[in-house]
């Protein structure tokens, strides 16, 4: 099969059903024969699929900034998505036998080499636009479903029911339970989930928006790495990433940022903390600005607290030193309420002292 015709399969049963929602189906591994070269492609492609997949990140992108529209896959946008691909086909429980496991080593080394080989978001219009792409990595699950009858039962992971299994339901007595798993809990799993787990890493890197539009994630965990401080250095960046955040729940996102926060704000460069108190700052403001004084609460946990502190310390701050200067009639109050949310956390007080 040519270049073309695999991007156009590439298209259809991956890049689509990751904007659209819907059935991710992987196809024959691609990282090891793509590269950004085969990449200038113009696949055959369906412009229907197209008109709606164009019109979903178009959607998406304007959660983030006015856009009217988005630019066409990149040759790194390709090669991600071929390495998803490939990522996803590591994960086929075909490959949990004796002769096999080793094929599902090579194609999940062959996707972190090719993810490995892209380079950063050059700015950022490049980086909303991959998250266009991969903002709904998280939501792939593989739907495992167990069918059981009078005379016994069969399980299918990630394949369809034969419709002779559910035939006569109720003169059977047919049992169906359907569960969803994610792509790090899938058991069997022929490849080392922690190299699975790494080459995800990557991905992330190369999309430092989804990175923080997904940091409530349970795994890999949200942590700070250089793309994705890199997104909150300019002004435009650090807006686009309070919106990505801010669209997440606000008790798990806090918890999240402030579990990435604590350990590493202890050997982290000044500047580098600096671009993280602007984030927490801005989220801080956010949060004061619609609520009273005296409804001030403790987050949940003690990351969570943790977060909201250090921003509501920063943001006091700043206006203190007229850096941000809020609207007079809400000074006072706005600097009462950060007060209140900072001294909940004596810890984060510490941490900028030291």
């Amino acid at each position: 099969m040519d270049a073309n015709a695999q991007a156009a399969k590439l298209f259809a049963r991956i890049m689509a059903p990751l904007v659209l929602g819907g059935t991710a189906r992987p196809i024959r591994a691609l990282s090891d024969r793509f590269s950004d070269r085969t990449l200038v492609l113009r696949p055959p492609l369906d412009p229907d699929l197209v008109a709606r997949v164009v019109a979903a990140r178009v959607r998406r992108a304007r959660t983030l900034v006015p856009v009217d529209s988005v630019p066409d896959a990149t040759g790194a946008e390709w090669r991600l998505a071929a390495a998803t691909n490939d990522l996803l086909e590591a994960t086929n429980p075909v490959f949990d036998a004796p002769l096999r496991r080793r094929r599902a080593a090579r194609i999940l080394d062959a996707a972190a080499q090719s993810v490995g080989a892209v380079p950063p978001a050059e700015n950022l219009g490049e980086a909303i636009a991959r998250h266009t792409w991969f903002a709904r990595f998280f939501d792939v699950q593989r739907t495992d479903t167990t069918v059981s009858w009078w005379t016994g039962s069969r399980m299918f992971l990630g394949r369809p029911v034969p419709a002779r299994l559910v035939a006569w339901p109720e003169l059977r007595r047919v049992h169906v339970e359907r569960a969803s798993v994610a792509l790090l809990d899938l058991r069997p799993l022929a490849v080392d989930r922690g190299l699975l787990a790494g080459a995800i890493e990557e991905l992330l890197a190369r999309t430092p928006v989804t990175d923080l539009a997904t940091c409530t994630r349970r795994s890999p965990a949200f942590r700070w790495r250089e793309t994705t401080l890199g997104l909150l250095a300019p002004l435009g960046g650090l807006r686009v990433a309070t919106r990505a955040v801010g669209r997440l729940v606000d008790a798990d996102a806090d918890e999240s940022l402030g579990r990435a926060t604590r350990p590493w704000i202890k050997t982290a460069g000044r500047d580098r903390i600096e671009l993280v108190l602007s984030l927490l700052a801005e989220r801080a403001v956010e949060r004061a600005m619609v609520m009273p004084v005296d409804a001030v609460r403790p987050s949940i946990t003690a990351d969570g607290t943790f977060a909201r502190a250090l921003g509501a310390i920063a943001a006091h701050r700043e206006i203190v030193a007229r850096v941000r200067v809020p609207p007079p009639a809400c000074r006072d109050k706005l600097l009462a309420t950060l007060a209140a949310t900072a001294a909940r956390s004596p810890e984060a007080a510490a941490a900028l002292r030291t």
